[in-house]
């Protein structure tokens, strides 16, 4: 019983900040960054246009009179699919079948939320692989320009903590209650309760492992990589500048020459602080580290 309990708080919490702290947040952030001066317009402006269709898509058939988001056939097709969600409550007690209905409400919209997640997730990933992105060194948000992306990715990780800790919770409530000579004396038996509770427990690290490299390591690329370009550009004024005067008797100031690349040799590479970043590592280990050694 402690197990679904701590299911439903962790839906609770999830679903809170899926939809209020991701979605909406998430949205908002990438309707103004088309606003902004670290994107190229056109571009984002086709790659926006492409987002918008894929989360506002609806799905519509000969059979259904109404057009349904996408996210909600997605949500309904794994409800009555892989989960196997009972819909017809014929054989219910009255109470049971309100709850059971109460629970399949609620998991059919978690679906929905987490579906639209993915994709935002997925554009996301394509909005720093593409050449979309400008490095704005001296940006007032002191992070080149990159601050609301990196607060997104610390969003996402913060709900992979949350889930990891859930996941560490089910492990440690039922799967070492489980593990025991009388349970696990058949290699199936092994095998199931590998996959049940330690099958979990390596998803939440490998996905951790994606998200971290997918966002704050990508973003440090793309901001190194446009940080290294402007530094070169402005070699090459300097460079340039100090050749025009070698023609001439006028005086060279090679300091004030130097000045403009040298100051960009102390800008900013990560989107958040390198403090954050160490305490974003730390807390992605907890929920290990609560299953294995706590």
């Amino acid at each position: 019983m402690t197990v679904q309990a701590g299911y439903f708080l962790f839906v609770l919490i999830v679903g809170h900040l899926v939809y209020d702290g991701l979605v909406l947040k998430t949205e908002h952030l990438l309707d103004q960054l088309g606003k902004t001066s670290i994107v190229n317009s056109d571009a984002y402006g086709t790659f926006y246009t492409d987002m918008t269709e894929k989360l506002g898509s609806s799905y519509t058939h000969e059979a259904i009179p109404i057009e349904l988001p996408r996210s909600l056939v997605f949500a309904l097709v794994v409800a009555l699919g892989p989960l196997s969600l009972p819909f017809v409550f014929t054989s219910f007690q009255p109470w049971e079948a309100i709850s059971y209905m109460a629970y399949n409400l609620v998991t059919v919209f978690v679906i929905a939320v987490f579906y639209d997640v993915f994709v935002l997730i997925y554009f996301f990933v394509e909005l720093l692989r593409k050449d979309i992105l400008q490095y704005r060194p001296f940006h007032p948000d002191e992070h080149g320009g990159f601050r609301d992306l990196g607060r997104f990715a610390m969003r996402v990780n913060v709900i992979l903590f949350v889930a990891g800790m859930y996941v560490a919770y089910r492990f440690y409530a039922e799967g070492v209650v489980r593990l025991s000579g009388t349970n696990l004396s058949s290699p199936i038996a092994a095998l199931t309760w590998g996959i049940f509770y330690l099958g979990p427990l390596a998803g939440y690290v490998a996905l951790t492992v994606f998200w971290l490299y997918h966002s704050f390591i990508r973003i440090h690329r793309k901001m190194k990589k446009g940080k290294k370009q402007q530094i070169e550009e402005k070699q090459r004024e300097a460079r340039k500048r100090e050749s025009n005067r070698s023609h001439s008797d006028e005086f060279t100031d090679t300091q004030t020459d130097a000045q403009p690349w040298q100051s960009l040799q102390g800008a900013p590479t990560w989107p958040i602080k390198r403090q954050s970043l160490i305490g974003v590592v730390v807390i992605d280990t907890l929920p290990i580290v609560a299953s294995f050694i706590l």
